[in-house]
């Protein structure tokens, strides 16, 4: 695929989920994902963007601070992960607001970011496997108030 981004990998394997009000996911807008609509319409847009360096290995209720989550009226939607001590493993978030979408952007040139569900912590990610966010690639994920958790799109 020279020069593409490569797609996340899932740990066991699984199907793409569709995303997007009408399953069609437009692309990345200055690193905010955009969707199209259900029928007419612009779209839309997730809230602002963080940067957070995070640390390496097994973390639990990461804490990406500059005001994350954000608030309900204005939430970060977009969290760009650099990872300049190697691979990380979180295995849960600090908890979002309900129903929160944040976008999770692995901007580092080698290191993975992987998203363990089933671990400690806050606000813990709920999928079925592990999600493992290869250098430069990205993944969607909503805020389940009622469950307290991280939903990997």
């Amino acid at each position: 695929m020279g020069g593409f981004l490569q797609p996340p990998v899932w740990n066991p394997p699984q199907p793409t989920t569709p995303i997007g009000a009408d399953g069609t996911f437009l692309g990345v807008v200055g690193h905010a994902l955009k969707f199209t609509s259900g029928g007419s319409g612009s779209g839309g847009y997730l809230g602002s963007r963080l940067a957070y360096a995070s640390s390496s290995g097994t973390l639990s209720s990461v804490n990406p601070g500059g005001g994350f989550p954000g608030s309900s009226s204005a939430p970060i939607g977009s969290l760009i992960v650099t990872l300049p001590s190697g691979n990380a493993t979180w295995t849960s978030l600090l908890a979002g607001n309900a129903q929160q979408l944040l976008g999770i952007y692995n901007a580092d040139s080698s290191n993975t970011l992987t998203l363990e569900p089933g671990g400690a912590g806050t606000a813990q990610f709920s999928y079925i496997g592990a999600l493992e966010l290869a250098p430069q690639v990205s993944a969607l994920l909503w805020y389940d108030a009622t469950l307290g958790m991280w939903v990997i799109a």
